[in-house]
């Protein structure tokens, strides 16, 4: 709406101390998903972005803001149900939003205000003291890293743990619209 995105971002942080951008485009949001006929809608960061991340790495707050949902009672999804949504995904050739759902896991949402939200997706737990409509400043740890919602967590194993976060400015998610190349520079407008 007429906004620069690094404008309203400048106060943001990346989520886990110590990390880069990754130069891989299909970490980035707008790459295609072709396991899930979908596609990408957030960043995802390995332990080759960050130092040390990895299943059990806490996972912080990119901006002081309002939790909207922690998902406290989370309960993981087997192999079954697990392979049925993919299956489902490939018969639909497209993943609907309840399939979307359970492959983000255990979830963490926060409101930064002026129509700007985070999304924490594959977490292994999230902090015992958030509570919907509680404050979260910056920094604070809202979680750890996990693999709820993948195949790996589906399957027990704890293989690819990363973290998937996700920037929405009003109904679009950061670099909607764009090329890969194009979201790409403007994350590294804003975190770098």
């Amino acid at each position: 709406h007429g906004e620069s995105s690094a404008r309203l971002l400048t106060e943001f942080a990346l989520p886990v101390p110590d990390a880069v951008l990754p130069e891989r485009p299909r970490s980035y949001p707008g790459a295609r998903r072709l396991y899930r006929f979908g596609i990408h809608t957030g960043m995802d960061l390995y332990a080759n972005d960050a130092g040390g991340l990895g299943f059990g790495s806490p996972v912080s707050a990119i901006a002081d803001g309002t939790v909207h949902r922690v998902d406290h009672g989370y309960v993981p999804i087997g192999a079954v149900a697990f392979d049925a949504a993919l299956a489902q995904t490939e018969a639909q050739h497209r993943t609907d939003d309840e399939t979307f759902e359970l492959f983000m896991g255990r979830q963490v949402h926060l409101d930064h205000g002026q129509g700007i939200a985070s999304y924490y997706g594959h977490l292994n737990a999230t902090a015992p003291a958030l509570r919907a409509g509680g404050l979260v400043l910056q920094g604070a740890t809202i979680g750890t890293v996990g693999v709820t919602g993948t195949s790996a967590g589906a399957y027990g194993y704890t293989d690819g743990a990363h973290l998937h976060y996700e920037i929405w400015i009003g109904d679009r998610y950061l670099g909607q619209g764009l090329t890969l190349y194009e979201t790409m520079r403007i994350w590294q407008a804003i975190f770098e």
